[in-house]
């Protein structure tokens, strides 16, 4: 089997979706700092000690406001062994699937795994090659949008990945 690499959403995936009351909310101080970890968060700590992946971050902020600096800190805090050096911030608006694509130099492969809520992300990340587990937060996955895998328990994640324990 060969070496995962796992890209774990932040916002609705390993912290609580908490829909704003508006835009400007998002921008406000201390708006993704608040935000509740979830099991996910729990889970991605649990990645790096795993010989067979490779854990990294994979989240987009929005730019001139709080949210870059406050990700790194409720990461610090939430997810400590994912260090800065595996954390990737991607502007929103930006294809994740392209900038990680970017980062490594290379094209994605089947082993580069990623774990979001967001449709378009994991629709993206298949395209260019990569493997897009959705992640169903309570919120999201009523449209079917994603035809992919979906899961919303570690329990059935952790077997997808690395099969029964």
């Amino acid at each position: 089997m060969n070496r995962k690499t796992i890209y774990i959403d932040l916002d609705g995936t390993a912290a609580e979706w908490r829909a704003a009351a508006s835009p400007a909310d998002l921008k406000k101080k201390g708006y993704f700092a608040t935000l509740a970890p979830t099991e996910i968060a729990s889970f991605a700590n649990t990645l790096v000690e795993n010989a067979a992946c490779e854990a990294f971050i994979l989240s987009a902020y929005m730019p001139d406001t709080y949210a870059f600096d406050e990700k790194h800190d409720w990461s610090d805090q939430h997810i400590p062994n994912i260090n800065r050096d595996h954390r990737l911030l991607v502007p929103c608006g930006v294809n994740k699937a392209a900038f990680v694509m970017e980062a490594l130099r290379r094209p994605l492969t089947k082993d580069d795994v990623l774990i979001d809520d967001y449709s378009i992300n994991l629709i993206e990340w298949e395209a260019a090659g990569g493997t897009a587990i959705k992640w169903l937060n309570g919120i999201n996955g009523n449209n079917n949008t994603f035809k992919g895998t979906r899961v919303q328990d570690i329990d059935t994640l952790h077997e997808i990945l690395f099969g029964a324990a």
